[in-house]
């Protein structure tokens, strides 16, 4: 059984290595780690 507390604690390693970022995120000081906050920000957890 994999609960959502089990999915945040890998999601940063498991997503991390497989963003590109843009140019323009890169030129907005953005990292993989914003990207992925930002995701998870706006994916409701079970």
């Amino acid at each position: 059984y994999v609960g959502p507390e089990d999915v945040q604690a890998v999601v940063y390693d498991v997503l991390r290595h497989r963003l590109i970022l843009s140019f323009e995120a890169e030129a907005k000081g953005l990292s993989s780690d914003d990207v992925i906050d930002d995701l998870l920000g706006q994916v409701a957890v079970p």
